[in-house]
């Protein structure tokens, strides 16, 4: 296991080969290719040292051809520069270290854990240079970098995407000395451990970008600027027990289903999930309607090489590093399956062929990981093959399977270069098959961007089929001008040679067939090293499309969070209405379309989708109607190395009606032991940290928030009794300056001749609870003044709290509400004035502390972080503010959102009783106690006397001890009279004993002696 002890080494190393690197890569661009730090590239015959060396020829080429490709993205040359060293950087980092690891794991002759003195190195210099020992070279130093070159040419034909031979990096080699430092600090002896580990790899990908970059990021633009920052931003490794769980619940599920029940898998999968009661239907068994037992509908047998599974957002590979495990014990088992054995064993009659053959069934067959970051491919390429190298150990390299299409995927755009496109567009025919590749090339402009969101595949079906529609109708019909001379019309789409509709039926097989064609003919024709680097990019797109031309069975993902990057915001926002807020619920609705039906995502995301009201549509219709939860781990923070509240989750493409759902609850546990923490709730059916859900139950809340924690009794509670809003009031939000600090005081800044007047003579006499007529209608004489009383939430203070700030408020607002801001418009937003300096209720909108209204006094502005509350009966108001100031109503309120963010929406449908029972006499009781606290404060507006002149004493000390004691006296008494309303709150909704429990599990000893009955 990678600890956090191995992991701070695998950093240190990381970050020092990358310093020194970084540092050797751009001298050598600079001093040895001519290429300067601002894009600019010396002009040759200045260089005359490399005018005829046609490697330093060719790399020139490449720089020329990839500056120009960023540029026409949109990037400046010196950022184009400035990536070109970082990508040559992070590609030499990826080869020693894979390299390294290779000649651990026994694959190669030890190749750079000596440096020249490697014992591989020298049976290169006898067999191939064929010198009888090191002494004999001319340059030991330039021997062993052709070395290096000469082993990454031996892999290369199964891992090309890293030791390609025509990437720039193999012209581009680090110096001697540079590379001596490197190799020192790879080879430490402090961090040899590390090499024993396969996840090391995915954090050596973690922690090539420093923390230092990604902060620096964020705080420059909150969205991703572009597909690189999109990509670094979002680089979080995930924790083993994390891709256990999903891939468990997904792969392992289904295969369990499959074989139901009787699978190795049964036992390897230690985080499977297993319902309570579990029976397995037979072929054209249907579930009973109602049933004890967790019925588990039949699905078909699959031979294991048809299984197709994907990480749309792969990183390092760790999923699927996971999931070659498991597929290991599926083929084996396939193997000897009754059914699924005979194709199988047809195809390889020899049992010990096939199991040979596993490894390379699985790579070619089973394995798809696409990522935005080329770097991310290479790792992943690297991090599968060496784990099939793994299951060859005892199979000498020569006889070893071959490893030839691996699905190891760089969503890019295509290539840039307008004249080589047009050169390949003219040669197709009929001209409309140009003109539909046109349409999938400029598409595919904001590949890099989306990744895995685009949804070229259809952007093409729906091209082909506007195309049959326009072949099939007639032109449409255009006003000519009467006068002056009328534009040209251009057919949009070249149809003249379409001579039937077969051509429709094959289209979109014609575009990809083209499209790989001139990859591979531009490739072959060795036309110049540009062209050659543009066929690469090319071949890279089209199989970033071809890929997403199939379904898939399982897709696993750790994919980014928040906002889409602002290239591909527009296209995010069209595309995905439902999910467009953040960027993961967007995957999980792009995901639903690439699976079969009953086909499993298995995701790790932030939990916020799962609560947040802006979520609705993803939790409603994503999440409920055309999918359904299977199993979720509720982590919170800590999981991923980021400071974000997260969730594993599995969904299956079924709709979620009468179906079950199991949550687990690891919130609060330490963050090195929730992985273990929950395998115990796992593998625990009466878990206090499980729960099983019916997922039907959730709809039974205002917004469907999946509150999982809480019984289906006290669900129901939201439909037993009417929302607040419309039944006992409103609840509104109310103004935002824009810019406080010009519009806001406190109130002893400005004179109180110019402040309206609050009538708090009538909220000091409130004994009876009623509100006079006066305070619920607009107080026009207070708009004479400049400054109005201002209610913007304030600090946690329950049921009363002076309102110390004051408003600009001179002529209704005027001032405010014509301010404009930078882009013209009108910055401030003064909502809901009709009730403005209304009597009522308001509570800071946002507060760890807790729900808790205060009194609002008539002639007060509120602010839209002090959300208020108006009281359809002014009588009902003592009733409300007790009430919403109780365990109960707080408890509703998590129930719909699970953050201490109380928006106006939850608010409003809080469940509203019925006051059979009245609290009016104690919230009075109360609010005049908290009234009381403030009279001694002479800044607040209940000031009547100072403290020290409330008592007799005979010293500062003793008075200060009085005054201490009275207001411990006050808070007791406070509590005292909460209690009391709280009990009264329960029987006003009729809470189970057992649901009390859950709300108070600490103070509610009744509760627990009830539930022990």
């Amino acid at each position: 296991m990678v600890d956090k002890e191995i992991r701070n080494k695998i950093k240190k190393m990381v970050q020092d080969a990358r310093k020194a690197l970084l540092k050797e890569i751009g001298e050598l661009l600079e001093g040895a290719f001519g290429l300067h730090k601002d894009g600019t590239i010396e002009d040759i015959s200045r260089l005359p040292q490399i005018k005829d060396d046609q490697n330093v020829i060719k790399a020139r080429e490449g720089f020329a051809y990839v500056i120009e490709r960023e540029t026409v993205a949109g990037s400046k040359r010196h950022e184009a520069v400035e990536r070109l060293i970082l990508g040559l950087t992070f590609t030499h980092l990826n080869r020693l270290v894979a390299l390294k690891l290779m000649e651990r794991r026994k694959v190669i002759r030890e190749t750079v854990s000596r440096g020249s003195k490697s014992n591989g190195f020298v049976h290169y210099v006898v067999d191939v240079l064929k010198k009888t020992d090191l002494s004999q070279l001319d340059d030991i130093d330039i021997a062993y970098q052709d070395y290096i070159l000469y082993q990454c040419r031996e892999v290369a034909e199964e891992i090309k995407v890293l030791f390609d031979q025509e990437d720039l990096s193999s012209y581009v080699f680090p110096r001697p000395r540079a590379l001596k430092a490197v190799l020192e600090i790879i080879n430490n002896p402090e961090i040899d451990n590390i090499w024993d580990f396969d996840e090391t790899i995915g954090w050596i990908y973690q922690y090539f970008t420093p923390k230092e970059i990604r902060e620096q990021a964020r705080a420059e633009s909150s969205a991703p600027r572009n597909s690189w920052e999109l990509a670094f931003r979002n680089q979080f490794y995930t924790p083993r027990y994390v891709v256990q769980f999903l891939t468990d619940n997904t792969l392992g599920r289904m295969w369990y289903e499959i074989m139901q029940g009787n699978t190795r898998l049964s036992e390897y999968c230690e985080y499977m999930v297993k319902p309570r009661n579990e029976v397995f239907l037979q072929r054209d068994e249907k579930p009973a309607a109602q049933a004890d037992s967790f019925q588990v509908p039949f699905r078909e047998k699959k031979d294991p090489r048809l299984l197709k599974i994907l990480d749309p957002a792969c990183g390092s590979g760790h999923f699927l590093l996971y999931v070659f495990n498991l597929l290991m014990i599926i083929y084996r088992e396939a193997y000897d399956d009754k059914d699924l054995g005979i194709a199988l064993q047809k195809d390889y009659p020899d049992k010990d062929a096939f199991e040979r053959e596993i490894p390379r069934l699985i790579l070619e067959n089973n394995l798809y990981g696409i990522d935005i970051d080329l770097r991310a491919i290479q790792i992943a390429a690297l991090a599968l093959w060496l784990r099939a190298q793994r299951e060859w150990v005892k199979i000498r390299r020569e006889d070893r399977p071959r490893v030839r299409n691996a699905h190891f995927i760089c969503a890019e755009p295509m290539p840039g270069n307008q004249k080589l496109f047009e050169d390949f567009v003219s040669t197709l025919k009929p001209a409309l098959l140009g003109d539909l590749v046109r349409n999938v090339w400029e598409k595919m402009k904001l590949a890099g961007e989306a990744g895995s969101l685009l949804q070229i595949e259809q952007e093409l079906r729906a091209a082909i089929q506007e195309a049959k529609r326009k072949w099939e109708g007639p032109l449409k019909p255009v006003q000519v001008p009467l006068f002056g001379k009328s534009e040209p019309r251009q057919l949009s789409l070249s149809l003249s040679e379409i001579k039937d509709e077969d051509f429709f039926k094959e289209a979109e097989e014609k575009v990809f067939s083209a499209l790989r064609d001139y990859a591979e003919k531009v490739k072959a024709e060795n036309h110049g090293y540009s062209r050659r680097l543009f066929a690469e990019e090319s071949i890279r797109g089209f199989q970033f499309v071809e890929v997403l031309q199939n379904r898939f069975d399982v897709v696993l993902m750790n994919p980014p969070f928040g906002a889409a990057s602002l290239p591909s915001r527009g296209y995010i926002d069209k595309t995905y209405p439902r999910t467009k807020n953040d960027v993961y619920a967007a995957f999980v609705e792009r995901i639903l379309q690439l699976l079969h039906d009953k086909g499993f995502i298995g995701i790790i995301s932030s939990r916020t989708g799962f609560f947040l009201s802006s979520f609705t549509k993803w939790r409603e219709e994503i999440l409920m109607k055309e999918s359904s939860l299977h199993a979720v781990a509720d982590f919170g923070f800590g999981v991923l190395e980021a400071m974000v509240e997260t969730a594993a989750y599995t969904v299956e493409k079924t709709p979620a009606t009468g179906r079950k759902a199991v949550f687990f609850r690891v919130l609060k546990d330490d963050i090195d032991a929730k992985g273990e923490k929950l395998l115990e709730a796992i593998q625990n059916a009466e878990s206090e940290k499980r729960f099983d859900v019916q997922l039907d139950s959730f709809s039974l809340v205002p917004n469907t928030p999946f509150s999982y924690w809480v019984s289906d009794r006290t669900r129901n509670k939201f439909k037993e009794f009417p929302p607040f809003e419309g039944h006992g009031g409103t609840v509104k939000q109310g103004l935002a300056t824009a810019d406080d600090f010009r519009f806001v005081r406190v109130n002893w800044e400005v004179k109180p001749t110019d402040i309206n007047a609050i009538t708090w003579a009538d909220w000091l006499s409130v004994k009876d609870g009623n509100i006079p007529e006066q305070q619920n209608v607009f107080v026009e004489q207070t708009t004479n003044k400049r400054w109005a009383n201002f209610a913007k939430g304030g600090e946690y203070s329950p049921y009363y709290s002076d309102i110390h700030l004051v408003v600009n408020w001179k002529d209704e607002g005027r001032e405010i509400k014509n301010l404009i801001s930078a882009n013209g418009r009108i910055a401030s937003r003064p909502q809901n004035m009709d009730y403005y300096f209304r009597a009522g209720l308001t509570y800071t909108s946002y507060t760890n502390l807790g729900f808790a209204p205060k009194i609002l006094p008539s002639g007060c502005v509120f602010s839209h972080a002090g959300n208020s509350i108006f009281l359809s009966k002014p009588k009902d108001l003592m009733n409300t503010i007790g009430l919403f100031n109780s365990k109960r109503l707080e408890y509703f309120l998590r129930i719909m959102t699970d953050r201490r963010k109380w928006e106006v929406g939850y608010v409003q449908n809080l469940p509203y009783p019925q006051f059979s029972i009245s609290l009016k006499d104690l919230s009075i009781k109360t609010v005049n106690i908290k009234v009381a606290l403030y009279s001694n404060n002479e800044i607040t507006h209940v000031f009547n006397i100072p403290s020290l002149n409330k008592c007799l004493f005979n010293s500062i000390s003793e008075a200060s001890k009085n005054i201490d004691n009275e207001a411990l006296l006050k808070d007791t008494e406070n509590g005292q009279l909460q209690s009391k309303i709280d009990n009264i709150v329960y029987n006003l909704y009729n809470i189970d004993p057992k649901d009390r429990l859950i709300i108070e599990p600490k103070s509610c000893k009744q509760g627990k002696a009830l539930l022990q009955e």
